[in-house]
């Protein structure tokens, strides 16, 4: 057989499976897989069916293991991995114990024993399973293995006797196998220095049984004394989440390995480190092994010794630690007073109910896993059994609920003599609480005790019998019976054991009062005393780390040479942390050694750390006052923020810089630069930097520098000539690159490579604005490629999972660098950092892709001849700028920048400050470096003319308490009150810093870029002055896309004016700073769509003509053509730019409708209808129909009451597409409406099919089963998908089969979910009426339902062509379809109440259901457990419909709901939010009726919108058009609905719902009385914990979720029109 790939080849493969695998990427896995079955088909087979065990697929793990080799020992392991996963574990033993008597590979040896101790621990085996982890661990050949097999070892001995002392040994020999593991070097500590660190490190961290006895630890610890950390090594859950917000740090090391996670523990400095899980599951022992803290900790999640020699302690208590427990143990006992742990219940517990004891048999029970259960223990139980009659036993446990288990222990329970009739066994089960209610007396297990069940039981009034042994661990009940006051009931016999229960078992009294009150003795105990527990193990976490830094012994001469050559090469690896430690153990010698002291603080000084390299100058320049020292330590002074020692240091130095070193002296011109831009000397500071450069002997040093000092001549002082002359000598430098070459056979992708490059892809105001050409570029033309000079962090990767390909180029040189660009093909390179820090223009220098430009991240020219474009905007580029660069300017039409934070969209915009303070703050919150002298003095007239008015400015150079003197006393000297002006430091919530802030100052003629984007969006309006070019014009740019023109200066006096009056205008700033953030989010500015719409037109043409440069013209389409593409491919933003750039040189009708619809497609509702408006009034008539569609579609979705009229327009006008009038007829349930007239528009629609065929069926074909049709447009990601499940899915088979009509004309992944479902699937999307009823009418279909109505894409027109004898109609739509043919209504009783004379107004007999919906929710949904308002302290009401279905009249309900509670806020979350356009307009419109709009919280709906209901209090519903799916969701989560309703049918919806599930007093029917029901319930939060609690029980309890009951009475609806067809029409 021919081989498909070569070696090299399969091996590349096999490394593409692991490194996906390793990835969770199973798509990708299984595709390399298939790659490699052409080649070797019995290990792909073997790899397909590990796959498919990993993902939980037991039925394609055994379709794919069919084609593994038989008979080979791997091939039969997989067989029994999927007999367990069948949970057949006697199937897999029987196949696993042949298989260990024969030789296999190691590796495969390790995986069938370590899966055979799996099985024989489950059946209670626990010598055998000893025994197969042994051998386990002897196969391993990697150290993780052989430990995971280690701890199962030890683990499964504690089911078997043994002395302390050997469990001693056996444990040890776990701590030999990390004999080698590198251990992390501790800083030198003092007492008291800081407040302790406490880590706890836990794979159980989540709904576990551990977490119940750890969550103490993690919250009671004094808080002044104690910080603490959580390392979860487990998936998060909602308890995870709660932990999260409970500590001051939590980390998440699920996917780390040992050593990954180590390191994240010793970054974060923890003192003291205690490991809850031992040698249980989770592998956490790998980790101390390390030693990533100084002291270390376990207990808690095990309960015997870890055996690692880098654990220092354990924890007990006195009954733990009692007589010879230490000798199990390597660590010393840590031993608490009272209890070694604390315990609390995850769940409420139902209450401890019993039947009083006297006078009925007793039932002893046991809830412990069964593997505990030894033969020695059931046979004292047996005779506890025999000595009490008539006593029974009850047995609940995992094993029976496995059939293979269930015999094997009922096996070994009869053999221990214990009658079968006398044995109630049941499987485990999530309310296995319960159970204790039929339990008398709790047995414990011996010598494994039980810790949780314990617990359970106590707390359940079940008093537990517990044997104490020798070891720790077996003591466990004992000192948990002795902290609740029950020592009595623990043994030190078997046969105290089988007294102790047999006498609480006659002694009824005694049962009953424990019975009674046990919960309440367990609650006052220590077992439950948080707070005391708390005291007890910060008093002992004190204790041991007193003892800790009282041992730390010094180091000599010769362990200090050592010491400093590993600090030097941790600090040259970058490993900070390392490297800090050893310094400080250095320096804690107070050496006089002065080459030493320059060795540690050069190490630090490259490590950047701070305190050690302080230190370290300190004790440098007390021995040596040399200028290399002096220079040395003002870098330590800068480090540390002390920027006037390190000026006063670089003057000691200045005098001798000619003696030294040209590097040397340029270190010092390089520092005094950064520290006289600090000063705002920017002048002096370029000047240094070009000394510093001219120092430097190595290219990158000389490069930086002139990267800098260009950086500080665009900060003013300096010509744009002179600034362009110094630009092209930074390029002259880099002369000597010499550049790759283009062929342009290299450059034929058929989609354009673009790469972007920049060391800023991390937490820097540049990845905001690089975001959108990752986000969102054109992926069907353009491939996005990602080139990072920085570190991996957060955000990179996040933009690399955006890339179509990524790399770190960091440490590589810039040849290597751009080899690596070029080797990629890229045929567009932006590079978006310019000169700033770690430029990449060195990169750019050898011109890794033919054409290349630079723009965004800097404002001015790189002077690089390899860079050919530079990106500006019709704002910034006036004529004549290309004289100031040395790239061509690529100018775009609106915006250069596009700001998208990376911050939460709904990131609070925060009231105005004025309100509050009574007075108006000017706000800047750029670099202080901006500040000139010119600006000062505008500032200071805008302050003299502002009465009051404050100015608040925050930079990073305000942190120096120097430099604040200094500027504070710049501003006396300009004219202003210091008393008037805030000067702040920089922090990590410097956004919230906005709210403290009216009005924005940019600064000039550098103008804030970043800060100006982030002002606008935190709703802070800002004044600019226009500039000269590019850079002087961000500012304006950004107002312009802002629609902010009129805040934009021309020069000094207009900027002060401006400012002046903007601060005198009150209500003008309200209103901005609510609609600001939609404003920046609606332009090319802070619309990523948008933006790189304009971009890739951009890039398109600087390709052709580096095309047309080489000889190659590229082809390019006209503009519709293009246009119509753009829209085809759903590209709204590209046929708006394009469309806009057409109607510009004078548009056709076409262009402009194009043009409309895009704009609506995008969300801009507004925009859409007022170009629809503008061409309905011109006169033009060519496309007058597409318009007046547009427009009545537009007036819909936005809640125009016009949209129904809109519609009569175009239906008039076009009468042909029935289409229109359905959606007439639609629209009109927004609105009250007269309902006589609404039938009569409903018996209308009838007309438009009177000439149309209807199919007869006077001899219709008899089935054996009655065929159903359900036809509908919504079989689709839509909210019909939650009630047509039941219809597919529910159906007795026997009697009906079901076929489904898509009308989908876009399948999707809820199409292809459903599909399945049907017996017969039809896929109609797009089909003509007559050929869809022909369809039908051909599957000889008996009862057709449309499930759409007058709904957009319905089938009514095909229900007008009878192609059912029966047809019927109902659940998509609110009212009658008003057609002959359609014989059925379905509804309910509350929506049409019999007698009410609903009959009247429809066409269609009524069908009345249990209920008209029946409703199926997502899975996986989290529980509501309380109304949020109690966590939060104020109550949410939320509307998630949609807002077509808001009128006026219906806000004026809710603002008045908000006036009756004061503190409540109001969340929108609709569909058409997502456009900020029309959230905008939403807001102007609740804001003009009358809202207080900082209680009003706009949001768009998104797929995690279910979740969202977490944080409603009380939902509102619309009226008269009523929630259906939205008030299902809401109920489904918890959130109680108040609904309005009338005795039209369609506003009965969400009352019919509420009445179905028990709570119709939430209905009701007046404005008035809506109002005061969301009032009253809003002030009793008791009754709506009670409903958030309860309403999903509720619910699912009802006939709203019961799908049986539901499709029961369909059925029987169909038999009755099938056998008795209803007729008014043949």
């Amino acid at each position: 057989m021919t081989p498909h790939h070569t070696p090299e080849q399969i091996e590349a493969l096999r490394d593409q499976i692991y490194e996906a695998l390793a990835h969770g990427d199973e798509a990708a896995a299984q595709s390399a897989i298939e790659a490699l079955r052409a080649d070797e088909p019995a290990e792909a087979a073997g790899l397909l069916t590990a796959l498919h065990i990993e993902g939980g697929r037991a039925e394609e793990a055994l379709d794919a293991w069919r084609a593994c080799p038989p008979g080979d020992p791997y091939t039969v392991f997989l067989r029994a991995r999927i007999h367990l996963m069948q949970k057949e574990r006697g199937q897999a033993l029987r196949l696993l114990h042949p298989l260990m008597r024969r030789p296999m590979r190691a590796d495969v040896a390790e995986k069938v024993y370590n899966l055979a101790g799996q099985c024989a621990r489950f059946f209670g085996h626990a010598p055998e399973a000893v025994e197969c982890y042994a051998h386990a661990r002897d196969a391993a050949a990697e150290l993780p293995l052989r430990a995971l097999n280690e701890s199962n070892v030890l683990f499964n001995r504690h089911y078997l006797p043994a002395s302390p002392a050997a469990d001693r040994r056996a444990a040890e020999a776990y701590g030999a196998l990390f004999a080698d593991v590198p251990q992390f070097v501790h800083r030198y500590r003092t007492e008291g220095e800081r407040r302790l660190r406490i880590g706890y490190l836990s794979p159980d961290v989540r709904e576990h049984v551990v977490l119940s006895f750890s969550y103490a630890l993690f919250t009671a610890l004094d808080h002044a004394r104690f910080e603490v950390f959580v390392y979860a090594m487990n998936r998060a859950d909602d308890f995870a989440e709660h932990v999260r917000r409970s500590v001051d740090g939590f980390r998440d090391l699920t996917g780390c390995s040992a050593a990954e996670a180590a390191r994240m523990i010793y970054e974060d400095r923890i003192d003291i480190l205690v490991d809850l899980a031992g040698h249980t599951a989770g592998g956490t022992l790998p980790v101390m092994a390390y030693r990533p803290a100084p002291v270390q900790v376990s207990g808690i999640g095990y309960f015997a010794s870890t055996g690692l020699p880098a654990v220092d302690y354990f924890l007990a208590d006195p009954v733990l630690a009692a007589g010879d427990a230490q000798e199990g143990f390597t660590e010393r006992l840590l031993v608490l007073p009272h209890s070694h742990f604390c315990w609390r219940p995850l769940h409420p517990a139902p209450p401890a109910a019993h039947m009083p004891a006297a006078g009925r048999a007793v039932v002893f029970g046991s809830l412990n896993n069964f593997t505990k259960v030894n033969d020695g223990v059931l046979a004292v139980w047996a005779e506890i059994l025999r000595r009490v009659p008539r006593a029974r036993l009850l047995l609940k446990a995992e094993i029976f609920s496995d059939a293979d288990g269930r015999a094997e222990a009922l096996r070994r329970i009869a053999a221990a003599g214990i009658p079968r009739t006398r044995v109630e066994t049941e499987g485990a089960s999530a309310d296995y609480l319960a159970a204790y209610a039929r339990m008398d007396i709790a047995l414990d297990t011996f010598p494994y005790p039980g810790g949780g069940t314990t617990c359970d039981a106590l707390y359940m009034g079940v008093p537990v019998v517990t044997l104490a042994g020798e070891s720790a661990g077996s003591r466990f009940g004992a000192s948990l019976l002795a902290n609740v006051g029950l020592g009595a009931l623990t043994a030190h016999t078997r046969a105290e054991y089988i007294d102790r229960a047999v006498s609480l078992a006659q002694d009824a009294g005694r049962l009953d009062e424990l019975h009674r009150g046990l919960r309440a003795v367990m609650e006052a105990s220590p077992v439950m005393d948080a707070a005391a527990y708390g005291r007890d193990v910060g008093a002992a976490f004190s204790d041991i780390w007193a003892a800790y830094v009282s041992s730390q012994p010094p180091l000599s001469h010769a362990q200090r040479i050592v010491l400093a050559g590993k600090m030097e090469a941790w600090a040259a690896a970058g490993d900070a942390a390392q490297a800090g430690a050893a310094a400080s153990r250095l320096l804690a010698a107070r050496t006089a050694d002065a080459p030493l002291l320059t060795r540690v603080l050069k190490a630090m000084l490259a490590v950047q750390a701070g305190a050690e390299a302080a230190a370290a100058a300190a004790q440098l320049t007390a021995v040596d006052a040399g200028p290399y020292a002096c220079i040395l330590a003002a870098y330590a002074a800068k480090l540390t923020g002390e920027r006037t020692r390190a000026e006063q240091l670089l003057a000691r130095a200045e005098p001798r810089l000619d003696a030294l070193p040209r590097e040397t002296a340029g270190m010092a011109y390089h520092l005094g630069a950064r520290l006289a831009k600090e000063r705002g000397e920017t002048v002096r500071a370029a000047q240094l930097y070009r000394a510093s450069a001219a120092c430097k002997t190595n290219e990158t040093g000389r490069l930086a520098d002139m990267d800098n000092a260009l950086l500080m001549m665009t900060y003013g002082g300096f010509s744009r000539e002179a600034y362009l002359e110094t630009a092209k000598a930074y390029g002259a430098l880099l002369g000597d690159a010499v550049p790759f070459a283009h062929a342009p056979a290299r450059h034929a992708h058929k989609r354009l490579r673009v790469g972007y490059i920049s060391p800023d892809f991390g937490p820097h105001v540049a990845a905001n604005f690089a975001r959108a050409f990752f986000w969102h570029a054109d992926r069907s033309r353009f491939a996005v490629y990602g080139y990072a000079l920085c570190a991996e962090n957060e955000i990179s990767v996040r933009f690399a999972a955006q890339a179509d390909g990524w790399h770190n180029l960091t440490g590589r040189t810039p040849r290597e660098a751009a080899q690596a660009v070029y080797d990629d093909e890229i045929d567009i390179l932006f590079d978006l950092s310019g000169h700033t820090a770690g430029s990449a223009l060195p990169i750019l220098a050898y011109r890794p892709a033919p054409v290349q430009l630079s723009g965004v991240g800097y404002f001015a020219s790189t002077g690089l001849p390899a860079v050919d474009y530079f990106l500006v905007d019709a704002h910034t580029a006036a004529e004549g700028e290309e004289r100031f660069f040395t790239e061509q300017l690529l100018v775009l039409p609106s915006s250069h920048l596009c700001y998208l934070p990376f911050l939460p969209r709904d990131e609070a915009v925060a009231p105005p400050p004025c309100a509050a303070n009574g007075y108006v703050t000017f706000g800047s919150l750029g670099d202080a470096a901006k500040l000139s002298d010119e600006l000062l003095a505008a500032w200071v007239r805008i302050l003299s003319a502002v009465r009051g008015a404050r100015l608040f400015l925050k930079s990073g150079a305000f942190d120096d308490d120097i430099l604040c003197e200094a500027f504070t006393a710049r501003l006396v000297r300009a004219g202003v009150d210091a008393g008037r002006v805030i000067l702040e430091g920089r922090s990590a919530d410097y956004m919230a810093a906005y709210a403290r802030i009216d009005i924005a100052l940019d600064t000039f003629p550098y103008p804030g870029g970043g800060t100006t984007c982030d002002a606008l969006y935190m709703g802070v309006p800002v004044v600019t002055r226009a500039g000269a070019g590019h850079h002087g014009n961000f500012g304006k740019s950004i107002l312009e896309n802002a629609g902010l023109p009129d805040l934009i200066a021309a020069d000094t006096a207009a900027y002060v004016r401006i400012a002046v009056q903007l601060a005198e205008d009150a209500e003008r700033r309200a209103y901005l700073r609510g609609i600001l953030r939609y404003r920046l989010l609606d332009a090319p500015l802070g619309n990523g769509a948008r933006y790189m719409a304009e971009v890739e037109e951009g890039y398109l043409e600087i390709w052709r003509r580096w095309c047309a440069q080489q000889g190659r013209p590229a082809a390019r389409k006209n503009v519709r053509a293009r246009v119509f593409d753009a829209l085809e491919q759903e590209r709204w933003a590209s046929a708006r730019v394009l469309t806009q750039a057409a109607m510009g040189g004078g548009a056709d009708d076409m262009m402009s409708y194009l043009h409309a619809y895009a704009v609506e497609r995008m969300g801009d509702l507004p925009q859409a209808t007022a170009r629809a408006e503008r061409y309905l009034s011109s006169g033009r008539t060519a496309l007058r129909h597409a318009f007046m569609r547009l427009r009545a579609a537009v007036a819909y979705r936005a809640g125009d009451p016009q949209a129904a009229e809109f519609y009569f327009r175009a239906s008039a006008e076009e009468p042909e597409d029935v289409s229109l009038y359905s959606s007439f007829l639609l629209a009109q349930n927004a609105q009250e409406a007269d309902e006589d007239a609404l039938f009569r528009a409903h018996r209308a629609y009838e007309r438009f099919f009177a000439d149309v065929p209807r199919y007869t069926h006077g001899a219709h074909r008899r089935h054996e089963k009655i065929r159903v049709g359900y036809i509908s447009p919504d079989f689709r990601r839509n909210v019909m998908r939650h009630f047509v499940q039941p219809m597919l899915t529910a159906h007795d088979r026997r009697r009906f089969e079901v076929y489904a009509y898509s009308l989908a004309e876009h399948p999707d992944d809820v199409t292809a979910a459903l599909r399945p479902q049907a017996d017969v699937w039809r896929d109609m999307g797009g089909c003509a009426p007559d050929a869809a009823a022909a369809r039908i009418y051909a599957d000889e279909i008996d009862v057709l339902v449309d499930l759409a109505g007058h709904a957009a894409g319905g089938a009514l027109p095909v229900l007008a062509r009878r192609p059912a004898p029966v047809q019927m109609t109902g659940l998509g739509y609110t009212a009658t379809s008003g057609l002959r043919a359609v014989d059925y209504f379905l509804t309910d009783a509350v929506c049409d109440p019999p007698g009410a004379g609903h009959e009247r107004y429809f066409t269609e007999r009524l069908v009345r259901l249990p209920s008209q919906f029946c409703y199926v929710p997502q899975a996986g949904l989290p529980a509501s457990a309380e109304t949020p308002a109690r966590r939060r302290g104020h109550i949410v009401f939320g509307v998630f419909n949609q807002y077509r279905k808001f009128t006026d009249e219906m806000l004026a309900l809710w603002r008045d709901i908000l006036a009756r509670v004061p503190e409540a806020r109001l969340l929108i979350k609709s569909q058409v939010l997502f456009a900020p356009a029309m959230t905008e307009a939403a807001y102007m419109r609740f804001m003009r009726m009358g809202f207080d709009m900082r209680r009003v919280i706009f949001e768009p709906a998104d797929t995690g919108y279910m979740r969202r209901y977490l944080d409603v209090d009380i939902a509102l519903d619309t009226y008269p058009w009523p929630g259906g799916g939205t008030t299902c969701d809401a109920l489904y989560m918890g959130v109680p609905v108040v609904t309005m309703y009338g005795t039209r049918r369609s506003t009965r919806f969400s009352y019919a719902l509420l009445a179905h599930i028990g709570l119709a007093e939430l209905a009701v029917q007046t404005p008035a009385d809506y109002v005061a029901c969301a009032a009253a319930l809003a002030d009793d939060l008791d009754a709506l914990d009670a409903l958030h609690w309860g309403l999903r029980g509720m619910m699912e309890r009802s006939s709203v979720m019961d799908q049986r009951g539901y499709v029961r009475a369909l059925e029987q609806a169909y038999r009755r029109g099938v056998e008795m067809p209803y007729r008014r029409e043949q």
